[in-house]
């Protein structure tokens, strides 16, 4: 294909990884890539380029540039939607990676200083204020954080959900961003392969409770959010993992401050 039949859009990706794209631009890139085999490969060699490149931005300043936090950009802030879901969470943990049908016995133990895998799929989150850069999530957050999100998917995934819940039953939806009780929204579509990849939109909401489980879900399938509701509503008490069968999830549990 020659440079002048190439997509519009490939000029999105050149500006999304030099740090220039503008909030609304890095929106309809994302939405624009899981439909375009010729961009998501030009972003698959900008990815690999800027992993060898020590003066490329790293993911955590790219995500700062597509939120637009550069530009003192607005962001939005979601109504919340909360239904009766997950009873008090016992402890304060930072990131549990869960693997389906992994127990104790099951993935074997590395020696020390031996070659560790990476992981199959993984959940980056930052907080995010006001004209400053995201933050990773370190255990604690405030109640009005807006947070943000980066994941990688090595295995392949085709859509992701992510989604938190507080010890008191309430639910809030980041991706999808569930605010209308009329609407039923699925699991977003995600690229697959190494590498963070960016979910540029900042998204706040006004956590009730003293703790929140962030969730993040990697399947093949469009997972409606009314099934993942019913289950945590069904199952009543704060769980690391939820059992769903054919998913790969992670979750970080949090203390949040009032």
């Amino acid at each position: 294909m020659s440079r002048r039949d190439s997509c519009i859009m490939r000029s999105a990706v050149d500006d999304h990884f030099s740090g220039r794209i503008a909030p609304g631009a890095e929106r309809a890139l994302r939405e624009h890539l899981p439909s375009c085999a010729e961009c998501r490969e030009h972003y698959r060699r900008h990815q690999v380029l800027s992993e060898l490149d020590p003066e490329g931005l790293d993911p955590q300043r790219r995500l700062a540039r597509g939120l637009g936090l550069d530009l003192r950009a607005k962001r939005r802030r979601l109504v919340l939607v909360s239904v009766p879901a997950l009873a008090a969470a016992a402890a304060i943990a930072l990131l549990v990676i869960l693997w389906p049908g992994t127990g104790p016995d099951e993935g074997g133990l590395v020696s020390r200083g031996g070659p560790v895998e990476p992981a199959p799929a993984r959940l980056e989150v930052y907080r995010v204020r006001p004209g400053k850069s995201p933050i990773r999530m370190e255990g604690d957050m405030n109640a009005r954080d807006e947070l943000a999100f980066a994941y990688e998917n090595r295995i392949g995934r085709k859509r992701l959900l992510i989604f938190g819940a507080d010890e008191h039953g309430n639910i809030y939806w980041y991706h999808p961003a569930w605010q209308d009780p009329a609407e039923k929204p699925v699991a977003v579509i995600i690229e697959g392969g190494a590498g963070i990849r960016e979910l540029p939109e900042a998204i706040g909401h006004s956590i009730r409770g003293e703790t929140l489980r962030i969730y993040g879900v990697f399947t093949d399938e469009p997972l409606p959010v009314e099934r993942i509701e019913a289950l945590v509503q069904k199952i009543g008490k704060a769980m690391e993992k939820l059992p769903i069968e054919n998913v790969i999830q992670e979750s970080i549990l949090v203390r949040v401050r009032h």
